[in-house]
């Protein structure tokens, strides 16, 4: 492969590689949003108890109880979606990584 040649294809590679950085910080974005409504769902689920005689009862009628059912889903799709996206993008800039360093 001539020097040239090498050198646009390591031009490309890096711009793919940092394509692929955007990409995981991105993600690492949807894994703290979807974090930090996992939590805020599980405080509306400590709200939506209410004590009968002493002991703590679930009201599933709650308004509480359903922001916790909205927030945990919305939580969890924005959590697994974001680890998904940051590993594949890990992986493919760890190959991308790769084969810049087999061209020097």
């Amino acid at each position: 492969m001539e020097v040239d040649e090498r050198r646009k294809r390591s031009q490309e590679l890096h711009k793919e590689s940092q394509k692929m950085h955007d990409a995981e910080q991105n993600a690492l974005c949807f894994v703290v949003l979807g974090g930090i409504a996992v939590v805020v769902a599980f405080c509306f689920l400590a709200l939506s108890y209410f004590l009968d005689h002493g002991i703590p009862v679930l009201d599933p009628t709650s308004l509480a109880f359903i922001i916790f059912c909205i927030l945990i889903v919305v939580g969890a799709g924005a959590l697994g979606y974001g680890l998904v996206k940051f590993f594949r993008a890990f992986v493919r800039r760890q190959k991308i990584i790769q084969e810049i360093n087999s061209l020097k």
